[in-house]
């Protein structure tokens, strides 16, 4: 049996002087919506707050569960932060995305120690509560996200129900809902046995004093029954095209009892995306002590994917459900590149020069680029790699991110963490501007899922993706790695391709194989109609010293950008890993792609994928 390596500690590449202790963020807007937090346990209290009148936005909702509170159950005991709060708004305002973030305090100790109709109660709060915060017509036009641990994923479940019963008072509300992210929460059907065993181990392995109340247990029996109701009833609300799930369950046992194992945190719908975070209980789940933790990332992840959908679906709302052709010049895609590092020289390409990383184990370059034109709003930018030169001592470690997107520059991330020794990473950027609604992109990733293999038979891993909304007919799809964490002691051999493209969505396609030990890899994707008259997708292709791309006849009026990034890499260990591709020229028929490979890098196979753009 043979293992896909598991993914050592992240060495923190960030300068810990811009997340110094709660409220004193270095982002001055930050600050500024830091509100005074209150003593009160239950309400519904602002973790980060927008102004009124910014609707291009998202209201995240979270909700504790049973024995939790508004503020102690998202909050890490050793570092004392509370992700919501200090990690995720600063995160997304990096990415040129808001959100406003509110947190639900109830008595959770009681909600099951009484009547059974107290879950109804407290879900409904929720929904009075949330409305009653939503008042101007910028925030009522907000997507909403709910993110709930444990039980408060019942009360979630419960106000989706009271809001599809009474649609005359919850209608609006219900119908802004379009993500959950469950952390822990039990989804049993009617399993009423399991609903008794759930709630009197979680009341005594999180000591809550009183699972040995005989008015506790008493009522215990007809909740069980309340709980599989809402369970049951939930699952027709939920299961829709236009609403997206992520589920995250447990590892680790708490006093010898896993609380919601695998079986019972799924739900086994088409549009869920559920992962195990390793080294978490059911009391950790929901608690992180760095925005670098491994246990934070797949999470992370998964609410940067919903807010993109949700912004993206709220632009297409807010503009009578059409799609927007670009106007003028600054809504068109383009693509823009240069140095970001003067320690490494350069190699010019005929319309596309490099993105370079620091020539430094932990090298990330700081410096932000500015667009050669203003956006009216934060444009969407993807980043590649394209070039890769690291030591054969250690594992190879890449990444390509971007950050503080706003209308006027972006910054680029290109990193390596822990032991691994680089000289180079280089890579170009892509601009598609809000107004094109017809490019959509997204990212996907192993994080958390099963990697095992053996020898006899290839690693396959295959992530569902549906787009954002239906193309007329099935489009051009690319897709592309963005993050690479490979073993030094094998080959490394790795694949991303788009699989059974449909109008709504396609198959991403993760691949290893041989002996290759893959501790995790990340992809980008981009898709775009096939008749889309200034975009064509470069077809997945072996490169040689000099490749050539051709272009369907008469595609293009004038030379196009080139956008080019790896898509498969199968190199031996050992040596170095020294390989680099770039337009060589271009004009309105072909590109010439140059192959570089240098030092004793030896390759079986080197695939390359990208976009032509006007």
């Amino acid at each position: 049996m043979k293992r896909w390596g598991r993914r050592k500690e992240l060495r923190v590449l960030k300068n810990q002087d811009d997340f110094e202790a709660i409220g004193k963020p270095e982002v001055s807007t930050l600050v500024d919506r830091i509100p005074h937090e209150s003593e009160e346990e239950y309400g519904l209290f602002t973790l980060h707050d927008l102004p009124h009148d910014q609707s291009s936005a998202l209201d995240i909702v979270a909700v504790h569960g049973l024995g939790g509170g508004w503020r102690k159950t998202w909050n890490d005991a050793e570092s004392r932060k509370n992700w919501l709060r200090d990690y995720l708004p600063r995160q997304l305002e990096s990415q040129g995305r808001q959100a406003r973030v509110l947190s639900y305090g109830y008595n959770s100790g009681g909600i099951l120690s009484k009547a059974v109709g107290n879950i109804d109660d407290v879900a409904q709060e929720l929904l009075v509560r949330l409305q009653g915060r939503r008042s101007s017509s910028a925030e009522k036009s907000r997507p909403i996200l709910f993110i709930a641990h444990s039980l408060g994923g019942v009360v979630v479940k419960k106000a989706m129900i009271i809001a599809h019963e009474r649609s005359s008072k919850f209608g609006d509300l219900r119908d802004k809902v379009q993500a959950f992210v469950f952390l822990g929460v039990p989804h049993k059907g009617s399993d009423l046995a399991f609903w008794y065993k759930y709630v009197i181990e979680v009341s005594t392995n999180l000591q809550m004093g009183f699972a040995g109340n005989p008015n506790f247990v008493a009522h215990l029996q007809k909740n069980s029954e309340n709980l599989a109701n809402i369970s049951t009833q939930s699952i027709e609300r939920l299961q829709s095209p236009t609403i997206d799930i992520r589920t995250f369950y447990e590892s680790d046992k708490i006093l010898n009892q896993l609380i919601v194992d695998k079986s019972s945190a799924v739900l086994n719908l088409q549009n869920e995306i559920a992962t195990q975070i390793s080294s978490t209980n059911h009391r950790t789940i929901c608690k992180f002590g760095a925005e670098e933790a491994q246990t934070y990332q797949p999470v992370w992840n998964a609410i940067f994917e919903i807010t993109e959908h949700a912004l993206f679906q709220q632009h297409l709302t807010l503009n009578n459900h059409s799609v927007q052709k670009p106007s003028s010049i600054l809504e068109l895609p383009r693509i823009k590149a240069g140095k970001l590092s003067p320690h490494v020289s350069t190699y010019e390409c005929s319309r596309n020069n490099a993105l370079y990383a620091e020539r430094t184990p932990t090298g990330r370059d700081k410096r932000t680029r500015k667009f050669t034109k203003a956006y009216l709003e934060p444009p969407r930018v993807l980043i590649s790699i394209s070039h890769l030169d690291f030591s054969p001592h250690q594992p190879l470690r890449a990444r390509a991110n971007v950050s503080e997107v706003t209308p006027v520059s972006f910054r680029p991330l290109l990193e390596t963490w822990a032991d691994s020794q680089c000289y180079g990473i280089s890579g170009s950027w892509l601009e598609i501007a809000p107004g094109d609604t017809d490019v959509q992109t997204g990212r996907c990733n192993t994080f958390g899922l099963d990697k095992t293999t053996t020898d006899e038979q290839d690693m396959h891993i295959i992530r569902h993706v549906s787009f954002y909304h239906k193309y007329e007919e099935a489009p051009s799809v690319i897709c592309y790695l963005v993050s690479i964490d490979s073993s030094k002691d094998r080959n490394h051999r790795m694949q991303v391709e788009a699989l059974s493209t449909t109008k709504s969505g396609f198959e991403l396609h993760f691949r290893s194989w041989a002996d290759s030990i893959v501790y995790e890899l990340e992809a980008e994707w981009v898709a775009f109609s096939k008749d889309k008259d200034d975009m064509y997708a470069l077809p997945d292709t072996i490169v040689g010293a000099n490749t050539i791309l051709r272009f369907p006849e008469k595609r293009f009026e004038r030379p196009p950008a080139c956008f080019l990034a790896f898509s498969y890499l199968d190199i031996t260990s050992g040596q170095h890993v020294s390989i680099k591709v770039s337009v060589q020229d271009v004009n309105e028929a072909f590109a010439l792609i140059g192959f570089e490979t240098w030092n004793d890098c030896h390759f079986w196979q080197i695939r390359v994928t990208g976009v032509a753009v006007l």
